[in-house]
């Protein structure tokens, strides 16, 4: 598991890779990470995707109380949706898609935990020749 640390994500060599690829030099670290995660031809990324990855790191989501404003806040955009719906919604946060703003509201809280997986989710990416990385 992930221990709590001082981290900046811009100190990462592969934040360099990505900011060389995207020009994403001015970046925040949330939009870094909302770009990591958005949706092909839409300005929407998953939470359910970056929920996926940090599972698969070893945080216990659900329970972990370092992501715990994280998650949170997902639960009452969910909620916020269904009362507007004016039905329930799936339960289901893999279905989350979220716009740039809500994106980084959410995960804002929990940016120095969630970057430190960003950067080891985009080695592994770099590792696999994901074209994200292959020019550098």
């Amino acid at each position: 598991m992930l221990q709590q640390q001082s981290f900046n994500i811009r100190d990462s060599p592969t934040f360099s890779c990505i900011s060389f690829d995207y020009g994403m030099q001015k970046s925040s670290p949330e939009d870094l990470v909302f770009d990591l995660f958005k949706l092909p031809q839409r300005e929407e990324a998953s939470i359910g995707k970056l929920i996926s990855v940090l599972k698969g790191f070893g945080l216990r989501v659900a329970d972990d109380p370092r992501l715990r404003p994280t998650m949170e806040r997902v639960r009452e955009l969910q909620d916020i949706s269904a009362a507007t719906v004016g039905e329930s919604i799936d339960e289901d946060i893999r279905h989350c898609h979220l716009n740039r703003q809500l994106f980084r509201e959410c995960i804002h809280p929990c940016i120095p935990l969630i970057s430190q997986v960003g950067v080891l989710w985009v080695d592994f990416l770099k590792s696999k020749n994901c074209r994200l990385c292959a020019t550098n």
